[in-house]
């Protein structure tokens, strides 16, 4: 009879339970109203975080900037012509593009660049890369350095080729250049190795009737990953 009274306790009523009312009323008094010194604790606290807190941020961009050993500017390019044909399936692109390379050190800091690489890019589109020379640099030396790119058939989508020669009728073909690098420091000491570096060369604007440069030195943005 027990397993008999289990199987209808299944379907059984559900149970009403009812909660205990809080009280309404308390004898602890409730805190003051916050004062107009508690008002300016709290804001001047703040803007001391948030001023500690730039601080820290400029600091961290102020090392950062001093930490590059290096500054890039692209100074001359020399392009064959035409760059672009609209009617075919790629483009050819032989290009030498010459940039500077300056020892920012004050001191006796000297640079030995290796395993140095350049790619050559359509805003974001890849079109040819090289391998370039190691070279070395001593207290602030000013080195010029070319970067030859030949590809004769470069597969691209066909907005890449009508957007060049749209620009190329328009005067100009802006092209990116970045290169990377892995480079030593030394200080009369062994030297220290940089993982990687890399300079990012936008907006280098080729003549499209002579393949020269337009316009000043065009200064590159320097990154350095990790010493």
């Amino acid at each position: 009879m027990e397993g008999e009274r289990s199987d209808r306790a299944v379907v059984g009523h559900p149970v009403v339970v009812t909660l205990p009312r809080h009280a309404t009323t308390s004898s602890t008094p409730l805190p003051p109203p916050p004062t107009r010194f508690r008002y300016f604790c709290i804001i001047t606290g703040t803007a001391t975080a948030i001023s500690l807190l730039i601080t820290i941020i400029c600091v961290i961009i102020t090392e950062h900037d001093s930490h590059a050993p290096s500054e890039f500017s692209v100074t001359s390019v020399l392009s064959a012509l035409p760059m672009t044909d609209v009617s075919a399936s790629h483009v050819k692109i032989n290009m030498n593009i010459t940039f500077s390379v300056r020892n920012r050190f004050e001191d006796d800091t000297s640079l030995y660049y290796d395993l140095v690489h350049a790619g050559l890019l359509y805003k974001d589109v890849f079109l040819a890369n090289t391998t370039i020379d190691s070279f070395y640099q001593g207290k602030k030396d000013i080195t010029a350095v070319e970067a030859r790119f030949w590809a004769p058939a470069v597969n691209v989508d066909a907005w890449v080729r009508h957007a060049m020669a749209a620009e190329s009728s328009d005067g100009a073909v802006e092209f990116n250049m970045v290169v990377e690098a892995t480079v030593g420091l030394s200080l009369g000491t062994p030297t220290r190795k940089l993982k990687l570096v890399t300079a990012m060369c936008e907006g280098v604007r080729v003549d499209a009737a002579t393949g020269s440069m337009q316009g000043e030195k065009n200064k590159c943005e320097f990154n350095l990953h990790s010493f």
